[in-house]
């Protein structure tokens, strides 16, 4: 895809879902990862559900509200929400943790859709202006 630069100043590009998107094998990862880390009992199925209802309803309310919620949080709602006492889990269960969720993901990069974002970047800036890449993703 290309874009007409030259009828505005500042271009604006949204990153999940217009530049990339997940790899269908990260979540996957990162849920069995949770399950297993913090030892949760029902079914991995079911787990997901729970993560995906999250994920949902907090880009829900980063749309509605403008303001990003925390990835920490997140997953202390997760846990609340399957029965996991939080109060058993320390920042550092928390910390090592989410190192293992950044490892999962560099292993398991977004797909580009995207292909010539890079060139059109490029000739918005060798034109004299100006770009953002934003997420609103929780």
């Amino acid at each position: 895809m290309d874009i007409d630069i030259s009828q505005h100043t500042h271009f604006s590009f949204d990153l999940w879902l217009t530049i990339i998107k997940s790899n269908s094998g990260f979540k996957v990862k990162r849920d069995h990862l949770f399950r297993d880390f913090f030892s949760i009992e029902q079914p991995f199925e079911f787990v997901q559900k729970q993560v995906r209802y999250y994920d949902l309803l907090l880009n829900r309310i980063s749309e509605k509200t403008g303001l990003h919620v925390e990835r920490e949080i997140a997953f202390l709602l997760i846990l609340d929400a399957l029965g996991k006492d939080e109060n058993g889990i320390s920042t550092e269960d928390l910390n090592s943790f989410f190192y293992q969720v950044d490892q999962l993901f560099l292993e398991n990069m977004p797909v580009l859709l995207w292909e010539n974002i890079e060139n059109i970047l490029i000739r918005i800036k060798d034109a004299g202006k100006t770009s953002s890449i934003l997420s609103n993703t929780a």
